[in-house]
């Protein structure tokens, strides 16, 4: 009983790191869509049909903040994986992992999945500062053009989900992840015609 209970333990605390990664980067994904849809509908003023201005943008905000927080669990996690075994180099400086890494000319060049999520984490730092310090109101000019980086946030994290996320190599995840997207894509198409640009 007691070797049944040692194994029990190590099992947990070698395994915690990857479900806690697994799960953080999910509501991380989830909560990005419903940021985007929102975004959006605000932006496009469709939101305004159901919430008060006041509300939605609250809403939005909320919506971000909890966004950054799965994000960073998502990424400190990694840390503390024994399996993939990720250092601080790697989390925070795009193609130096090996994880699933691509090669060029026959010579490693780091994981471009990876790289992806590296990347969209110094996109969503600059979207996340930028509107929680007031830039918005000081220069709103500068605070739309640095929230445009959500486009490249979402496409990055598409395919970041796709080459390398655990739910997503096949089967009905992968298609309803994909699925998903195209839906956003749509609101995309909505706020072009809405609004004549993204801008």
């Amino acid at each position: 009983m007691h070797n049944f209970a040692v194994d029990v333990a190590s099992r947990v605390s070698l395994s915690w790191p990857w479900y806690v990664t697994r799960a953080s980067g999910l509501v991380a994904a989830a909560l990005l869509v419903v940021l985007m849809i929102t975004g959006i509908s605000v932006f496009t003023g469709y939101q305004f049909k159901f919430m008060e201005p006041i509300r939605a943008w609250a809403n939005h905000r909320t919506l971000g903040i909890a966004f950054a927080i799965a994000v960073g669990v998502h990424i400190l996690s990694l840390l503390f994986d024994k399996y993939i075994s990720f250092n601080i180099v790697q989390v925070f400086v795009p193609f130096t992992s090996q994880y699933k890494h691509i090669k060029l000319l026959n010579v490693s060049v780091g994981s471009f999945g990876v790289a992806l999520g590296v990347l969209s984490l110094y996109m969503v730092i600059a979207i996340v500062l930028t509107s929680l310090t007031g830039i918005m109101s000081g220069s709103p000019r500068f605070w739309k053009w640095t929230h445009l980086l959500s486009y490249l946030v979402i496409l990055a994290i598409f395919f970041h989900s796709i080459m390398i996320g655990t739910d997503l190599h096949n089967g009905i995840w992968r298609w309803t992840w994909i699925a998903v997207n195209v839906v956003i894509l749509g609101f995309v198409v909505l706020r072009l015609r809405s609004t004549g640009s993204l801008d």
